[in-house]
């Protein structure tokens, strides 16, 4: 597997450090577990399953966005 080298200020490695479950816990494991893969809506819903009403409340949500433009939105 390919690494990298970056550099961290003692602070950001501390806080890193802090998130380590044990030991032999990599600094990569703590950024993936923290930091996962994005997904698209599509896989997510595709997880859950058939769930109407969270897909109509998502095509709600999406609509009212969209008719906001830059208005705030009530959540």
């Amino acid at each position: 597997m390919a690494t990298r080298t970056i550099r961290l200020t003692e602070e950001a490695y501390e806080r890193l450090k802090r998130l380590k479950k044990n030991k032999k816990m990599s600094f990569s494991d703590v950024m993936i577990e923290h930091y996962p893969k994005r997904r698209t809506i599509s896989e997510v819903l595709s997880e859950i399953g058939d769930c109407t009403v969270l897909t109509d409340d998502i095509k709600s949500a999406s609509r009212e966005i969209l008719k906001a433009g830059s208005r705030k939105l009530k959540v």
